[in-house]
């Protein structure tokens, strides 16, 4: 039986998989080979000479092999090519909610791009990062702009690479954003009329309306999200010194960086991000009833970056 196979472009990149991958735009397949090969098939039982090996992991610079809890094992190859060993208990969408983590980023930093675990805004031809830890709102903040007419460029992850004159350079991710239910609620959006992300949490994958798949854009401004409860909303910017560490606290899937060989790479995006980009600290409070009036302070801010 010949598969089906889907075409997907995001990231900067192309795609050929499968497996279909709902949570992105299609597009018509391409003449020229795909950059990243997505395929079901036998991965490798051990890999060799791995520079970390344990009972869910091994790594060499070129070859990763991850293995989820029995469902499924994935091998990233080379940055160009993503192999799924399928248990028969497993489903497709268990499939997609893992392969959309650790295997794509894992795949990005052996490609050499930085992945920021950020959400972004395409501004007057620019790019404006909101970078955090899970649950400090990135998506949430994204999306109350976009309510204001701003443009949603990215969700949950942002991949930057540096252009010919240095420039770091962003581009447009997944066509979808996850937002939590009070959320969409607060927004006064029915969560009866999104998929739940994980069928045990009440956060949902909603489509993001935009016409900037493909595009790249220049990093002007990148912000970094923090609860406070101890003091008010504040505006804070970041001081050259901290940049770097700032940058590589909340790059995706930092751990692998050694193992895959990439500090190189790694070093001279993030240096170029701290030499030339401005880094923004907001502190804020988790009270979403509170949303708007911090979203009027920022955009104050981000008047004064564009």
């Amino acid at each position: 039986m010949i598969s089906k196979n889907y075409f997907y472009q995001f990231f900067g990149l192309s795609f050929e998989s499968e497996i279909e991958l709902p949570e992105l735009t299609p597009v018509l397949k391409r003449e020229c080979e795909a950059d990243v090969k997505i395929l079901f098939g036998i991965t490798d039982d051990e890999l060799v000479s791995p520079l970390i090996k344990a009972q869910e992991l091994q790594i060499t610079p070129g070859n990763v092999l991850i293995c989820f809890e029995k469902l499924v094992r994935f091998q990233i190859i080379d940055g160009n090519k993503i192999l799924i060993q399928r248990y028969v208990e497993v489903t497709d969408w268990q499939i997609r909610f893992l392969l959309l983590g650790s295997p794509f980023g894992i795949l990005f930093l052996q490609r050499g791009k930085l992945p920021l675990h950020s959400s972004s805004l395409a501004v007057e031809g620019a790019s404006i990062l909101f970078a955090g830890r899970s649950g400090t709102g990135k998506s949430s903040t994204v999306n109350a702009f976009q309510k204001r007419g701003y443009e949603i460029f990215t969700d949950e992850l942002t991949l930057i690479e540096l252009g010919t004159d240095k420039t770091p350079i962003a581009f447009s991710g997944y066509p979808t954003m996850k937002l939590w239910e009070e959320t969409l609620f607060y927004h006064g959006m029915n969560p009866a009329g999104f998929h739940r992300q994980h069928p045990d949490k009440n956060k949902y994958i909603v489509p993001i309306p935009h016409g900037l798949s493909g595009k790249a854009f220049p990093v002007k401004k990148i912000y970094i999200l923090e609860f406070s409860e101890e003091s008010p909303f504040q505006i804070v910017q970041v001081k050259a010194v901290e940049k770097f560490r700032i940058i590589r606290k909340h790059t995706f899937r930092k751990g692998f960086i050694r193992p895959l060989g990439v500090q190189h790479l790694f070093y001279e995006i993030a240096s170029r991000l701290a030499e030339t980009i401005p880094i923004t600290r907001i502190l804020r409070t988790k009270n979403i009833e509170q949303m708007n009036h911090q979203i009027d302070l920022i955009e104050e801010d981000l008047k004064k970056q564009v």
